[in-house]
């Protein structure tokens, strides 16, 4: 395992790798099943497979599920999970509180690229503030360049997300 100051494409928290695994494996037992069973009725129609639509459209879902397959197992090959870092520092795997003058105190778990989702509290260390916290303590304030405008920022606290996921959930 590697820690939360490597930077680089392919870095992903153990519970996003896990997520990945776990729909790599939905996707390759129940759904593609699932899939090829539609197939095969639609197949039975028989006739001209041009003007059978129900085939055409199976034929459609199991492209588009055969390639989130692909893209699947080609981002888990090249994964490196990251262990968050316990020297206080930012970075993937850490949960941040920070600061800002117009839109108060805000928390934050740094995610790798293909796991951020804003509206549950998870950003990309490459997005915008994700760059600017990362390596820092808290304690320190960072000035981040937004499409809006230019943000001063003060981090608060720094953990590993763990620790705030449980203290969030025993609140």
């Amino acid at each position: 395992m590697i820690t939360a100051q490597a930077v680089g494409r392919g870095l992903m928290t153990q519970e996003g790798y896990d997520r990945l695994r776990r729909e790599l494996e939905r996707l390759t037992t129940s759904t593609r099943w699932d899939v090829a069973e539609r197939l095969r009725v639609a197949r039975r129609d028989g006739g001209n497979p041009a003007e059978n639509g129900e085939l055409m459209d199976a034929l459609d879902e199991q492209a588009l599920l055969e390639q989130r397959i692909s893209r699947l197992q080609e981002r888990l090959a090249s994964a490196r999970v990251v262990a968050a870092a316990v020297d206080g520092t930012a970075g993937i795997g850490t949960r941040v509180r920070l600061r800002s003058r117009t839109a108060g105190i805000v928390e934050y778990e740094l995610v790798g690229v293909g796991e951020a989702d804003a509206g549950r509290g998870r950003i990309s260390v490459d997005s915008p503030v994700g760059t600017a916290i990362a390596g820092r303590r808290a304690g320190e304030t960072v000035e981040v360049e937004t499409p809006r405008r230019m943000r001063r920022l003060k981090l608060l606290t720094v953990e590993p997300a763990e620790i705030g996921a449980s203290l969030l959930r025993a609140a």
